[in-house]
């Protein structure tokens, strides 16, 4: 599991490494040598510090409220059965594994967030083009997999809401106010 879920990560944060590497250490750019790294030390380097400061703190203080409410949707019949029948596809699948996952998602952001907004305040005081590529490659990896938790997120919300939407219908249906 930790696997799929890091290898990829850590492809991702290569690859941005790489690139901005390449673009901070470019002489021939129309703005002089090292325009790149002047740049991120006046215009990206503090608003990245406070931006992953912030979302570090606020995806901790709500990590457990968000687990919290998402497993109340593995606690349905509906995702029994679904489970059950996912077993024949998948046969080492446990009941909460995904859930299992968002929980590692969100603690691996958090860490991640944490990590970068104190590399910019370290590390991105160097003035030089790998310091440079390290704060930006750890700030496009966060990013990255902040997106990658909303979508984990947004996918047990919407399950979460279909069923209570469905036991708000049945309700409904058995005192007599809908057909």
């Amino acid at each position: 599991m930790a696997r799929r879920f890091f290898v990829p990560l850590g492809l991702f944060w290569l690859a941005t490494f790489l690139i901005a590497l390449h673009f901070g250490s470019r002489t021939e750019c129309p703005f002089g040598a090292n325009a790149f790294v002047n740049a991120y030390a006046q215009n990206m380097r503090v608003p990245l510090f406070t931006g992953f400061i912030t979302v570090g703190t606020f995806l901790l203080t709500l990590k457990a409220t968000i687990l919290l409410r998402i497993k109340e949707v593995y606690d349905t019949e509906d995702y029994k059965v679904l489970w059950v029948a996912s077993r024949e596809q998948n046969p080492n699948e446990t009941y909460y594994g995904p859930l299992r996952r968002l929980g590692t998602a969100l603690v691996t952001n958090v860490i991640m967030a944490l990590v970068t907004s104190g590399l910019q305040m370290t590390v991105g005081f160097i003035s030089k083009p790998w310091a440079t590529a390290v704060c930006v490659a750890f700030a496009a990896t966060t990013l990255g997999l902040l997106i990658f938790l909303w979508w984990q997120i947004a996918m047990g919300l919407k399950l979460w809401f279909k069923t209570e939407e469905k036991k708000k219908q049945e309700q409904l249906r058995t005192q007599g106010l809908i057909a």
